[in-house]
């Protein structure tokens, strides 16, 4: 996506980069905000993001399944 401001004189945001915005799946939205892949990182720095990516989504997994067991053992 460009760095192009999308927004009006109103704050309002345009429309159509929100349609573009939908398109992307939430899992590349996510991994591209956790850690962002650029073009000129290496293959061993791509490999460390993204273990760090899926060791981050395994960590996040647990301490869900962990507040949900907490919460559904205090019901």
């Amino acid at each position: 996506m460009s760095d192009v401001n999308t927004t009006d004189t109103t704050g309002n945001v345009d429309p159509v980069m929100e349609e573009e915005e939908d398109r992307v799946p939430l899992i590349q939205r996510l991994r591209s905000s956790v850690l962002p892949i650029k073009p000129d990182d290496g293959a061993a720095v791509r490999w460390m993001k993204n273990t760090g990516f899926a060791g981050f989504c395994v960590l996040f997994g647990l301490v869900s399944l962990a507040v949900v067991a907490a919460v559904t053992m205090a019901l």
